[in-house]
């Protein structure tokens, strides 16, 4: 198990080493481009199924097919777009957010460099849907309105009151991957184990 450690995400690695060199998307994945992979692994938690990093690429266009894993990514550069089996397209740009669940039958076609950050869960144990009808991306919507949210156990609040709002964007089917928005007030809470 890795051991539990606060860890920042650098947009281009880590200071004075950038990024690793992840060669190219193997042919077979592809229907155009031969695309050259840089990027860096913060998090690599195999006993919990969830990888984190950055990750950036030229362009290409991948086959159409069930997606592998939950993914939840921030892109930093350039823009994607994700085709479903029916031909819609959904354009995500920089700054925007993003999650492709796991099974969605889709298509990522990028025309240039796109630089994203990432996390994945990917638990193999764990079939994808049978029914991937109901699946699409999931673009969170940062203005969104946020619910009231219980905030946490007064007994650990070593100052200030907090208003916590939340809205759930994403969970995987069995609940242990979420995607979603927060917001509260200023608090300073004590130290304690991250519950997650």
């Amino acid at each position: 198990m890795a051991k539990p450690q606060f860890t920042r995400m650098y947009e281009k690695g880590l200071p004075g080493a950038g990024l690793e060199d992840w060669g190219t998307i193997p042919a077979e994945s592809l229907t155009a481009g031969s695309p050259q992979q840089r990027g860096m692994m913060v998090l690599d938690d195999k006993e919990r199924s969830v990888t984190a990093g950055v990750w950036e690429c030229t362009a290409f266009t991948g086959r159409m097919g069930p997606y592998s894993c939950d993914e939840f990514m921030l892109l930093l550069e350039g823009s994607v777009t994700i085709v479903d089996e029916k031909g819609g397209e959904t354009v995500i740009k920089a700054g925007e957010s993003f999650v492709l669940p796991k099974g969605l039958v889709c298509q990522w076609k990028q025309t240039g460099y796109v630089r994203k950050f990432f996390v994945i869960y990917e638990d193999n144990a764990i079939p994808g849907p049978k029914d991937a009808t109901g699946l699409a991306v999931i673009k969170p919507d940062p203005k969104a309105t946020l619910q009231p949210a219980d905030g946490p156990d007064p007994a650990l609040i070593v100052s200030g009151k907090p208003v916590w709002h939340d809205l759930l964007a994403y969970e995987d089917p069995t609940g242990q991957f979420t995607v979603g928005l927060w917001s509260t007030t200023p608090y300073e809470r004590r130290v304690i184990p991250f519950p997650r």
